[in-house]
């Protein structure tokens, strides 16, 4: 999805159509306006749920303007679903969608999450998490960062032990 949201950043103008909508004066022009890429990206990675009817609309005029950006709300919005209520037995159905998706990115995407798909069904489906370890490392690399490598290891070890 990033390398995807990537390009949208970098070329809005080519991918993203412009809408004619009417001005909110009184008169009866037509204004011309490009959707916002920050905001179609926002729009698409929240939750479907907690939309306003204005933003469902708005995904709904990009959608149609735009089918892949429809595919990519959709598959956005099932994914952040399966992660949520952790259902690995979704995922099979996910991919396949995933896979056969217009979108090089997604079908990329999808791709690599087949090759490690054993892994991402235990993380679903299991109740571990290794977030703990996860923030000891990161607060290791940290420590080591700030001391640009011109410690030992002695006061690498001081410094995680006192840090906690």
């Amino acid at each position: 999805m990033r390398p995807y949201l990537a390009l949208l950043r970098q070329a809005p103008e080519a991918l993203l159509p412009t809408v004619v909508s009417p001005k909110k004066s009184s008169s009866s022009k037509q204004e011309e306006h490009a959707f916002s890429v920050r905001r179609l990206v926002w729009l698409v990675l929240s939750r479907e749920d907690a939309l306003t009817p204005e933003q469902t609309q708005e995904v709904a005029r990009a959608s149609t303007l735009r089918p892949d950006i429809a595919a990519a709300f959709q598959l956005t919005q099932t994914f952040a679903k399966m992660l949520r209520e952790r259902a690995s037995s979704a995922l099979p159905a996910w991919l396949t969608s995933a896979q056969a998706s217009s979108i090089p990115s997604i079908a990329q995407l999808a791709q690599g999450m087949q090759r490690d798909r054993a892994a991402i069904e235990a993380a679903l489906s299991r109740p571990e998490s290794n977030g703990q370890t996860e923030d000891k490392v990161n607060k290791l690399k940290e420590i080591k960062r700030q001391m640009y490598g011109r410690a030992s290891f002695d006061l690498l070890r001081q410094r995680m032990l006192l840090c906690g």
